[in-house]
């Protein structure tokens, strides 16, 4: 990956902007304001708004602002240790994964249709892609772009950890994430090591 052109690099979208037209709640929204409704009231009425598509601003996935991956800034604390050579990370380097999220990326690696891939790195907010929950910021593990232009976005969790609140709520968020892209951008949380669920999303039509 590093003799690849630097200026061929990740770009996501997401923003508030204005829609044209009002509409009701998508399923997708109510699901991420229920599950921060009892944690966070005083947070909710504005962050409840902001997913709404009636909003005036509301979140819109869009490539007039994006985040870019600097192709000499990767500034992880601890290095990935394994034995395994990838072959499609951007960056020389890559930062640590436990066991799980190694099989994850080894899957990602593999797949043909993923041109290059990135281990985002937690709170590095200038450096990584994220998104904004209720409370915090949501810092996918992997980031991905297709040969085909689209962003695929991998979080990974073990299947006990699936069906937590938190999962829950980081899933619904990355699902609306993905369908305000209008197809340019997917999101997967594989249950597990239901690894093929990956791939599964890649092949779904976009739109």
């Amino acid at each position: 990956i590093c003799a690849r052109a630097r200026d061929d690099l990740c770009r996501i979208g997401a923003s508030a902007r204005d829609f044209s037209s009002c509409g009701q709640p998508d399923r997708e929204t109510l699901r991420i304001v229920s599950l921060r409704s009892c944690e966070c009231p005083l947070l909710l009425p504005s962050y409840q708004t902001f997913l709404m598509p009636e909003c005036a601003t509301p979140l819109l996935v869009t490539p007039e602002a994006c985040f870019v991956y600097k192709p000499f800034e990767y500034p992880c604390n601890t290095r990935y240790q394994g034995s395994h050579i990838f072959k499609k990370h951007y960056y020389q380097d890559i930062a640590s994964m436990n066991g799980e999220e190694e099989r994850c990326a080894i899957y990602l690696d593999r797949m043909p249709e993923v041109d290059f891939w990135v281990r985002n790195i937690e709170r590095r907010q200038s450096h990584s892609f994220w998104l904004q929950t209720a409370t915090d910021k949501f810092y996918p593990d992997f980031v991905c772009k297709l040969k085909d232009g689209r962003i695929l976005v991998v979080e990974y969790k073990s299947e006990k950890a699936w069906s937590d609140d938190d999962s829950r709520e980081k899933r619904a968020l990355g699902e609306l994430w993905a369908k305000r892209s209008g197809g340019s951008c997917l999101f997967v949380m594989p249950k597990g090591l239901d690894l093929e669920a990956i791939e599964k999303a890649v092949y779904v039509s976009p739109g």
